[in-house]
């Protein structure tokens, strides 16, 4: 399956199309998922860029913001330099549901 759609390869193999690769949190977002214990790494970095100017546009601010604190590892351990594995998921985050998540972000318009 090829999709440019994350959700949708996740509820996929969630359901039974197959196996998948995606991220340490991705046991907790409420699919059946098992993870299968393998030796395989892919880390990589997040970059955010954007126009010196832009930066002090108060909208433009906030997403700025909010987009940095989405991928903020005190609170999200996952987005740290060393691997978790998803069994060690509930040990090291205490935070809100993961299913919740992503509903927090609202564009308000003018």
């Amino acid at each position: 399956m090829k999709t440019n759609v994350s959700s949708a390869n996740y509820w996929a193999v969630a359901n039974g199309a197959g196996i998948g690769v995606f991220p340490t949190y991705a046991c907790a977002l409420g699919g059946n998922i098992v993870p299968l214990d393998i030796e395989w790494r892919r880390p990589f970095d997040i970059w955010l860029s954007y126009h010196p100017g832009s930066g002090g546009i108060p909208r433009v601010r906030r997403m700025i913001d909010w987009l940095v604190e989405a991928f903020n590892p005190v609170r999200f351990p996952w987005f740290k330099d060393e691997f978790i594995h998803p069994d060690e998921l509930k040990v090291v985050y205490k935070g809100e549901p993961l299913t919740h998540l992503f509903g927090g972000f609202s564009i308000k318009e003018r």
